[in-house]
């Protein structure tokens, strides 16, 4: 067998292989004295049937099959001979000429070589965030908000007010679908309408009646509906402000409180809170860490994993608007390439991470692997039956034991890199779009 390997762009092979007849020859002999053994033909007993009428009746057919294998084999076998590690299937080309062997062309691309820029190097900014006094209270009374009753007030609506409202929409003076409530209640400052309409109801009274004049976004979800300027008439039925439950016995129940008054309350609410900033800064320092990694390590990357990583983010994206009610027109016009650079990224870390793991021998601990699966099994009413359905399925461990082995190679860099402290406040920490606008 010959194998020569051109190089056709920054990761794309093309390997020419030429087998020798014999070697097809030898292997269609082989398979025709047996089938000769085993073969049903009128005029012959079976195992009397001669090579030669074997080679009549099934030459071209066995041909074809030993042609095929040939062709899968000697690929493998070049791959092996030129240390090459595909990245994609093989696109190939084949060359055949009858009683002179086999020859073909397998076009693939290949997995770059990863050669990382020292760790030592990465200088990484982790968050910190402690829970104060003034968070809990913050929460306390969020929570209080949540659960608030409205009680309708004689005066002019305010933010934070709730207003019972009919209105209809106009765009050209026609009313267009979608665009006319009655009884719609809205809470002042909610921003759940387009720029403008909510603003426009404050010192509004009971009883009034408001033509707001706006526009819609240029980026509208409702591509009908975007940057067309609109008229709302609207008519307010009634003016509610919210009435706050008392922080009583009653209250604390709600949340599983059930002795030890309001302390007992807030140190609950201040665990819940820790424990939620806790998995905030874990997961914004992986981030923090991940993407330092990647800008220091650019690589060429396989064309066909990105398209790959590409198609599997887009029905991802589907997937989750399909469960949020988005329409299936709405779906179709998702454009893939907006997935592209996060698939770019995703595809060039596996590699950094894959080349971390392997040259440090990092492995999942199966304490770790324990731990989280058990951490995922408390949210559940049956934890010890989700263990071992984890245990008993090597594919279902296996995932844990990915995610356990990413955040190994994550703290093998933190460890190793240049790193300082970012505090950051609890509301920024869980808000992070409200900290930057």
């Amino acid at each position: 067998m010959q194998v020569s390997v051109e190089s056709t762009g920054a990761l794309e092979r093309r390997i020419r292989v030429s087998v020798p007849e014999d070697r097809i020859e030898d292997e269609i002999r082989n398979r025709l004295q047996s089938l000769s053994k085993t073969a049903r033909i009128d005029g012959f007993r079976q195992g009397k049937v001669p090579v030669k009428i074997i080679q009549q009746r099934y030459g071209q057919q066995i041909r074809q099959e030993v042609l095929g294998e040939v062709m899968r084999d000697t690929y493998i076998e070049a791959l092996e001979r030129e240390k090459l590690r595909p990245a994609s299937d093989p696109v190939i080309e084949q060359e055949e000429i009858e009683g002179k062997g086999l020859s073909y062309s397998a076009t693939i691309e290949i997995y770059p070589e990863v050669s990382l820029n020292p760790v030592e190097q990465l200088e990484v900014s982790l968050p910190t965030c402690e829970v104060t006094d003034t968070d809990v209270e913050k929460m306390v009374e969020s929570l209080r908000s949540q659960r608030s009753n409205w009680k309708d007030v004689d005066r002019k609506a305010q933010e934070g007010d709730q207003v019972t409202i009919d209105f209809t929409g106009y765009i050209d003076n026609d009313k267009f679908e979608g665009g006319e409530a009655e009884g719609f209640e809205l809470v002042l400052g909610s921003n759940r309408l387009i720029d403008g309409f909510e603003e426009g109801l404050i010192g509004a009274k009971a009883g009034d009646e408001v033509s707001l004049d706006l526009k819609f976004p240029e980026n509208y979800m409702n591509e009908a509906l975007a940057g067309k300027e609109v008229r709302f008439d609207v008519k307010i039925n009634k003016v509610s402000e919210p009435e706050l439950p008392e922080l009583n016995d009653e209250f604390f129940k709600q949340f599983g409180v059930e002795e030890g008054g309001l302390d007992a309350f807030k140190a609950n609410i201040r665990e819940n809170m820790e424990r939620e900033c806790d998995q905030r800064v874990k997961n914004q320092a992986k981030s923090r860490v991940l993407n330092a990694l990647y800008e220091a390590n650019p690589l060429d990357l396989p064309q066909s994993l990105v398209d790959q990583e590409t198609e599997q983010l887009l029905e991802s994206a589907k997937q989750r608007l399909t469960q949020q009610g988005l329409p299936a027109d709405q779906l179709d016009s998702l454009d893939k390439e907006t997935f592209r650079e996060e698939a770019k990224k995703r595809v060039a870390l596996g590699l950094l991470m894959s080349e971390i793991i392997k040259s440090n021998d990092l492995k999942a601990d199966p304490g770790k692997v324990r731990t989280m699966i058990e951490t995922i099994a408390a949210n559940y009413q049956d934890p010890a039956a989700l263990v071992q359905w984890y245990y008993e399925d090597q594919g279902r461990l296996a995932d844990i034991q990915s995610m356990v082995l990413e955040e190994e190679v994550v703290n093998w860099i933190a460890e190793r890199a240049k790193v300082t402290p970012d505090p950051v406040t609890f509301d920024t920490l869980m808000n992070p779009e409200s900290a930057e606008t």
